[in-house]
């Protein structure tokens, strides 16, 4: 027994001591997890990061001043018509215009490298007078110049967007369709259009749309050029993984289905889903079961049942805002009704079949038979223009929607 009452005083506020638990719920500060190698670069590479992403904001039309990229647009026309011809034949006395243009085009290559010659000094100026900056605000910038880089990158990756699907569940195109839309877009459209152009107009068509690609203006006409289905047809030519007689049939017929989907099926005991399969079935379809299972009185206790669901997508467009939803969709998307194929290298593909109501009365197949008196139906789940799932309710940004049709066989 403890005798020492100093010592019994000592352990009992030891049990009772407070214990503080620091920066709970607060992320620690960059300035103390960034090694100070790291942050001196960071530091002097700050008036390089803002003259990056403030050019980067004048290419992608994000300025505040939104009169500025449109005056080093047109100086960049100006630099470009005076140094690439339009015509192929030069006279060898320059006419009074040509000079015109290129003084015009020498004034703006000066315009230009001494506005960002002033750019540059105003800037180092200013930072040089003001506080200097947290490491926080440089991670902030530099966040903000990869952004940009980011949706560059996206988007000059051609080969990204010749290799993806547009129906919805491929992830690429088979190569057949890729090298046909290479060919289609990289080498007859272009002969096409030099035939009737000549190299320089054709040179500098590019390089200004590339420049006014992201304004307002350039962006709102490719969406209205979006809406006609011309316009969509010609851009998925050649790019689908399907073939052209997947659009002129009828659909896919419960025999094709079948056949299609049977590697999906399960088995499993008959003795054990009997009673569920006889208590779903009318009175004919129960005496039709039972005059099945009385032919096949050897082995009936390891007998398996082949169960297959078969599993339908109704799919719906529209095409006005205060229309009603239509099922007439665009040719080279999923149809009104379709049915997802799994394919031999895992992808899966979207193909044309009948209607729920026709499937149905269709006469099924020797030895398959319905499990379900009718098809189970999901609620509708909304989606984009890319059917790309927005919710499930109609909204502004919903363009389609689809929902799912469920019925099961078996086979004895």
């Amino acid at each position: 027994m403890d005798t020492n009452p100093k010592a019994s005083v000592l352990s009992e506020n030891k049990k009772f001591k407070a214990r503080f638990i620091h920066n709970h719920g607060q992320k620690p500060s960059f300035i103390q997890i960034t090694p100070p190698m790291i942050s001196s670069v960071l530091f002097h590479a700050y008036p390089l990061l803002i003259i990056i992403d403030n050019a980067l904001a004048n290419i992608m039309w994000l300025s505040d001043d939104k009169c500025l990229p449109f005056i080093y647009l047109t100086s960049v026309w100006l630099i470009i018509s005076s140094f690439i011809p339009t015509e192929t034949n030069v006279s060898r006395i320059l006419p009074f215009s040509k000079l015109l243009s290129l003084w015009l085009g020498f004034i703006s290559g000066i315009f230009l490298l001494l506005s960002f010659m002033y750019y540059v000094i105003s800037l180092l100026t200013s930072l040089r007078n003001a506080e200097p900056p947290t490491l926080d605000e440089i991670v902030v910038l530099l966040e903000s110049v990869l952004g940009k880089l980011e949706v560059l990158r996206d988007e000059l990756n051609v080969w990204k967007k010749l290799k993806t699907s547009f129906n919805g569940v491929n992830k690429k195109c088979s190569n057949k369709r890729l090298f046909l839309r290479l060919f289609l877009v990289g080498t007859v459209f272009q002969i096409i259009i030099i035939r009737y152009i000549s190299v320089g107009a054709y040179a500098r068509f590019f390089i200004i749309s590339a420049l006014v690609y992201h304004s307002t203006s350039f962006q709102a006409t490719l969406r209205l050029l979006w809406r006609f289905t011309l316009v969509r047809n010609f851009y998925h030519m050649g790019i689908k993984n399907f073939k052209i007689s997947n659009w002129l049939s009828n659909g896919l017929t419960m025999d094709q289905i079948i056949i299609l989907t049977q590697d999906s099926s399960i088995i499993v005991p008959l003795v054990e889903f009997l009673p569920l399969l006889l208590q779903n079935k009318k009175d004919e379809d129960h005496i039709q079961i039972l005059q099945l299972l009385n032919e096949q009185k050897e082995g009936f206790e390891d007998h398996g049942l082949k169960i297959l669901e078969i599993e339908v997508h109704e799919n719906q467009r529209k095409w006005h805002r205060n229309k009603h939803w239509s099922t007439l969709l665009l040719p080279y998307e999923r149809q009104n009704f379709s049915i997802e194929i799994k394919n031999a290298d895992g992808s899966s593909t979207m193909r044309s079949c009948l209607s729920t109501h026709d499937l149905g009365e269709e006469e099924l197949p020797n030895d398959w038979h319905w499990i379900n008196n009718d098809w189970d139906g999901t609620d509708w789940v909304y989606s984009d223009s890319y059917w790309r799932e927005t919710g499930r309710y109609d909204s502004l940004e919903s363009f389609t929607r689809s929902r799912r049709w469920r019925r099961r066989l078996f086979h004895l």
